[in-house]
C-alpha cells in the first residue's frame, strides 16, 4: 500500500467527533447523541476495524433473569456498530473506502461491503455511507473522526 496515496494517508487510528444522520426532508439527528464515541483503525496490511457506541446505553442489571438479560442484551446492541475486515480506497473523484466486513455485531453486514464517501482534511476524515432505510426511512450516515495522538 502506497503511503502517498490515499490508502496510505488512512492509515492510523482515528477517534469519532460526531457520528451524523441526514434524512431527506434536511433533517440531521446524532443517532447516537451529542457524545457519540468511537474508534476507527486502518492498518498498512489493508485491514480495518471500527467501533461506535451511544454512551447513553443503559447498564445492565445485576442478577437480571433471562428475558431481562437477552432484552438488555438486544438494547445493548442497538447503540453499537462493530465490524472489522478488509478495506480498499477507489481514489476516484470521488474517493472512496471500501470495507469488505469479515465479523460484525450485525449479521446480515458479513460479506457485504461497506462503501464510504471519503472527505480527508488533515487530521480530520469524514465518512459518508450510501443511503440506509432505517425504520421506513431514508438516512445518510456520516461520520467525522480526527486522528488519534500519534496514530
Amino acid at each position: 500500500m502506497s503511503a502517498d496515496g490515499l490508502a496510505g494517508r488512512l492509515v492510523g487510528t482515528w477517534l469519532l467527533e460526531g457520528y451524523l444522520s441526514d434524512e431527506p426532508d434536511g433533517t440531521v439527528r446524532e443517532p447516537f447523541g451529542p457524545d457519540a464515541t468511537g474508534v476507527l483503525i486502518y492498518l498498512p496490511d489493508g485491514r480495518m476495524a471500527v467501533q461506535v457506541m451511544d454512551p447513553r446505553r443503559p447498564r445492565w442489571t445485576r442478577g437480571a433473569g433471562d428475558d431481562e438479560r437477552r432484552a438488555q442484551a438486544a438494547a445493548a446492541a442497538e447503540g453499537y456498530i462493530a465490524y472489522a475486515g478488509r478495506f480498499e480506497v477507489e481514489e476516484g473523484p470521488p474517493a472512496v473506502v471500501v470495507h469488505h466486513v469479515e465479523i460484525s455485531l450485525v449479521p446480515n453486514r458479513v460479506g457485504r461491503p461497506q462503501r464510504r464517501a471519503v472527505a480527508l482534511d488533515g487530521d480530520r476524515l469524514e465518512l459518508t455511507a450510501e443511503p440506509l432505510d432505517v425504520a421506513g426511512r431514508s438516512e445518510i450516515p456520516r461520520l467525522r473522526w480526527r486522528r488519534a495522538p500519534g496514530g
